[in-house]
C-alpha cells in the first residue's frame, strides 16, 4: 500500500509540473501577442486519509489571469489604444460581453467600429458603436470620449473588473466573465492612451528560465517514479520467487 501511495504522490506531481510547463509554453508562445495576458498557475495541496495515515497529493493548479501591465508601444494608428491601469475593452460576443486589452480597431465600410477580428466594439452601456467611415480625423479621449473632426460621435467603454481570477480566457486575447464588470467612471488612474497598444505581459526571459527548469524537473521527477516502478516490480519478483 505504502508503494501504491507513493506511486500516486509521484504521478500528481508530474501532473502538476506537466501543466506548469503547457501554461509556460503558452505565455513563451504568445509573447509577441497584443494585449496579451499571462496566464499564473496557483496550487494547491489534495490531501487524502488512507490507513489512518494523511496522504498529500499535488494538484494539477487553477490558472488565473496575470493583471500586470505590459509594456505600451506607440503605433501612431488612431484607431489604436492602449489602456493605462487595470480597465477592460468589451467586444460583442456569442452569448455575452467579450473583454481584452488588445485596443487595435478598425472602421468597416458600413461605420461600424470592430476590433481586428470583426467583433464590434461596445461603449458604456453595451451597444455597438458606429462611426462614419468619411467622417474625419479620429481622436480618443482617455476617457474613451471620440471625436470626428472636433464633433463628439461616440465613447469607448472602458469596464472595471474586481474578480480576475474569475475570467476564462477565449482565444488568445479575450475573456468571458461570469460576474459584472463595472463601467469605469474614475478616470484619474485608468484610461485609453490613443495610438499605442499595449504588449503582451510576459517577460520572455523569466518565462524561458521557468521553463527549462520546470523541464528539468520533469524529467527528474519521471526518472525518479521510474526507479521506484523498477524496484517495485523487483520486490515482486523476489517474494513471489521466495513463496515459491
Amino acid at each position: 500500500m505504502a508503494m501504491n501511495n507513493a506511486f500516486g504522490i509521484g504521478l500528481s506531481g508530474l501532473m502538476a509540473l506537466e501543466r506548469r510547463v503547457e501554461l509556460l509554453a503558452h505565455n513563451v508562445a504568445n509573447m509577441n501577442t497584443v494585449g496579451f495576458r499571462a496566464d499564473i498557475l496557483r496550487f494547491q495541496t489534495d490531501v487524502e486519509r488512507a490507513g489512518g495515515a494523511a496522504l498529500a497529493f499535488a494538484a494539477r493548479g487553477t490558472a488565473h489571469v496575470s493583471t500586470a501591465e505590459g509594456a505600451r508601444i506607440q503605433t501612431g494608428n488612431a484607431l489604436d489604444v492602449a489602456i493605462k491601469g487595470g480597465g477592460w475593452m468589451a467586444l460583442g460576443g456569442e452569448s455575452g460581453p467579450l473583454y481584452t486589452r488588445d485596443g487595435r480597431m478598425e472602421i468597416t465600410p458600413e461605420g461600424a467600429l470592430v476590433n481586428l477580428t470583426g467583433r464590434p466594439v461596445l461603449d458604456a452601456g453595451g451597444s455597438e458603436i458606429s462611426l462614419n467611415p468619411q467622417g474625419g480625423a479620429i481622436a480618443i479621449a482617455a476617457d474613451g470620449t471620440i471625436t470626428q473632426a472636433g464633433r463628439r460621435v461616440a465613447q469607448l467603454g472602458l469596464f472595471s473588473i474586481e474578480q480576475p481570477e474569475l475570467l476564462n480566457r477565449i482565444g488568445d486575447v479575450g475573456f468571458t466573465f461570469p460576474g459584472f464588470a463595472e463601467p469605469v467612471a474614475d478616470f484619474r488612474n485608468t484610461g485609453f492612451i490613443q495610438g499605442f497598444v499595449e504588449q503582451a505581459n510576459v517577460n520572455p526571459i523569466e518565462q524561458m528560465a521557468s521553463l527549462i527548469t520546470i523541464s528539468r524537473q520533469f524529467e527528474a521527477a519521471a526518472n525518479g517514479l521510474r526507479s521506484s516502478e523498477e524496484l517495485y516490480q523487483s520486490a515482486i519478483r523476489t517474494l513471489g520467487g521466495s513463496n515459491n
